[in-house]
């Protein structure tokens, strides 16, 4: 069990994906100095209540994606934009929030075996490539600062993280598929939303 600073988001991050982020509020740039002196680490998690800039109100998931910094640039007058990736899908046990506001939670990792791409897997990986290609969504997800989006895709388990971030689906459809207990079921409810076309 770790103890690890909260990041209540709008929207569902996963394991092996990067984004950008920008933090401005003080009670996160406390927060990226303090990951930045242990293992550069914080956890976010799905906002279910509340906003994302105050902390009254606020109710999330349970489940969570822990999130390492890869790099940081200060772009005007306290505005840090900041590069994050997935490392790993936790579930948060018991969380607090301190004087400034910021949420501190205690998380453990919840781990699935990896599952090897096969050949049946063939036409979702396609279908991957095929999104990551597309201009719009590959400028939409590419951090400025280091590393690209686009993570080595070398297992079924790995592409199912990818394919629920980048397909349009809302936040409850994403928050679904990173509480899913294993990889063939994630699998299977992309291949449902994929048949059905829409995303009840």
């Amino acid at each position: 069990m770790q103890i690890l600073p909260l990041f209540p988001l709008s929207v569902v991050t996963f394991p092996g994906v990067t984004l950008p982020l920008r933090l401005f509020e003080p009670r996160y740039l406390r927060m990226l100095s303090q990951v930045l002196r242990g293992e550069g680490c914080f956890v976010s998690s799905l906002l279910l209540a509340g906003e994302e800039a105050s902390p009254n109100g606020q109710r999330f998931a349970a489940v969570g994606c822990k999130l390492k910094v890869l790099d940081f640039h200060e772009l005007n007058e306290g505005l840090l934009h900041i590069s994050v990736q997935g490392v790993e899908r936790v579930r948060l046990r018991h969380w607090w929030v301190e004087r400034d506001g910021l949420w501190m939670g205690e998380v453990e990792p919840w781990l699935e075996p990896e599952i090897p791409l096969l050949e049946e897997h063939q036409y979702l990986y396609e279908l991957w490539q095929a999104l990551y290609s597309h201009p719009l969504l590959l400028n939409a997800n590419t951090a400025p600062l280091s590393q690209p989006a686009i993570a080595q895709v070398d297992s079924a388990t790995m592409l199912s993280w990818q394919l629920s971030s980048c397909l349009p689906l809302s936040a409850d459809s994403q928050l679904g598929l990173l509480s899913a207990e294993c990889t063939s079921t994630r699998l299977n409810m992309l291949h449902a939303w994929l048949e059905r076309g829409d995303d009840e």
